[in-house]
């Protein structure tokens, strides 16, 4: 009986560890992909005039080329994109 248990505490704890270091990995790619896009906001307010407001797409990385790349909508009806090959540059806020 106490085998049993012992092995079973065992799972239930390396279960608890996998979903706290895949829950920990999305909250930085999340936090990361935020700082993204708040500098890309700065830079298009800063560079275009008339923008009003700035809706994102998704950060998404091209496994092949390495490179990451960031849509953005301006004022509803036009779309940017911006194609970085590291973003490990971007200033951390």
């Amino acid at each position: 009986m106490k085998k049993g248990r012992i092995i079973l505490i065992s799972v239930v704890a390396v279960i608890i560890v996998i979903v706290l270091i895949i829950g920990g990995k999305m909250y930085l790619d999340n936090k990361e992909s935020n700082e993204v896009k708040k500098e890309v906001a700065l830079y298009i307010v800063q560079n275009y005039e008339g923008v009003k407001k700035i809706q994102f797409g998704e950060l998404s990385e091209n496994k092949m080329t390495g490179s990451w790349t960031l849509s953005a909508k301006l004022n509803k009806n036009n779309i940017i994109t911006f194609t970085f090959q590291d973003t490990s540059n971007i200033k951390k806020i």
